[in-house]
């Protein structure tokens, strides 16, 4: 299944996936930070190594508190970005607001880089400072400590960042799973009008090669209405597409009602007792004749002389916009 890239189901697919980026940058600066300043505040080091420890550490909970910041105003530009869009405000542009926020992200995403970079160099002098040291044991952990840094006190900072990465994973899986159904429910209108389109499209070839004035068949109209509803409330059609499906079924509807009204004719000829009747449903017959080969041509599956001349054939329209989502 493919479609157009600019397409309003697209387009909300990489609003979400940009949604999910954009509420990432707080929650990991945020996390961040708070697992830094918990670390810090366990960390029993002594002498100048401790100083040596915590103010990198301190910038680092700085980059991430502004990271955290940046990430905080990316809703309120994209906001206001609608809001121009939506309102159409001036001389405010839309395209501004939009371009900041997208800035404040990719800032905040940097500034996460960076504090963890200053967090890990910290750490590593810590622990090339601490090479030179005698190794100690805390007792009250039963590990091994650096310079009086054990490994739980680096658990909470390790269950933050793996909180984090475990609610960015079940945000975009749930995401991904949301526009999967979304993709699969689509393709399933789309193929299901689609044959209905191709069964109507065969009925009115049918009935201009035939030589039946009334046949018992109508063409079929089942899924038209839910499938078109379904279609557009998902996002899939735009207004072009929409209009050239409503064509088609505009002149199915027309088709339908001149076989009704070749039916009556014949029904009112069979029952005529007079000549007066009998030429008043024979004069509506041969209208309807005239009529419905003319609707008829315009949504065969194949180009006949008739659609040919009307320069406009609908089925081919609709099956292109059809088949760019439906399998």
């Amino acid at each position: 299944m493919s479609g157009d890239a600019n397409s309003p189901a697209h387009v909300d697919m990489a609003s979400s996936y940009a949604a999910a980026a954009f509420k990432v940058v707080p929650l990991l600066n945020g996390a961040a930070a708070l697992g830094t300043v918990h670390f810090i505040g366990q960390l029993r080091l002594e002498g100048n190594l401790g100083i040596l420890a915590t103010q990198p550490l301190a910038w680092a909970v700085g980059l991430f508190g502004v990271g955290a910041l940046f990430g905080g105003l990316v809703p309120a530009f994209s906001y206001l970005s609608q809001a121009a869009f939506m309102e159409d405000w001036r001389p405010v542009n839309g395209v501004g607001f939009r371009w900041i926020a997208i800035v404040l992200a990719a800032l905040g995403y940097l500034l996460f880089a960076v504090g963890l970079m200053t967090a890990v160099l910290s750490l590593t002098t810590v622990a090339t400072a601490a090479d030179r040291l005698p190794e100690t044991t805390n007792p009250g952990t039963g590990g091994l400590s650096m310079a009086g840094v054990t490994a739980s006190d680096l658990l909470p900072w390790i269950a933050v960042f793996a909180a984090v990465v475990s609610a960015l994973l079940t945000h975009l899986f749930a995401v991904y799973r949301e526009r999967r159904i979304a993709r699969k429910r689509t393709a399933a209108w789309a193929s299901s009008l689609k044959a209905e389109v191709e069964i109507c499209a065969a009925f009115a070839e049918g009935y201009l090669k035939g030589n039946v004035d009334s046949p018992l068949y109508r063409l079929p109209i089942h899924i038209y209405s839910d499938a078109l509803r379904a279609l557009i409330e998902g996002g899939t059609l735009d207004g072009h597409d929409a209009r050239k499906i409503v064509l088609f079924y505009s002149e199915v509807e027309m088709v339908n009602r001149g076989l009704d009204g070749s039916a009556a004719a014949l029904n009112g000829l069979n029952l005529a007792v007079d000549e007066a009747a009998k030429q008043r449903h024979l004069d509506m017959l041969n209208r309807e004749k005239k009529r419905i080969p003319l609707k008829a041509s315009r949504i065969a599956s194949r180009m006949l002389e008739n659609s040919q001349k009307e320069g406009n054939h609908l089925y081919r329209d609709v099956m292109d916009v059809l088949a760019r989502w439906s399998p």
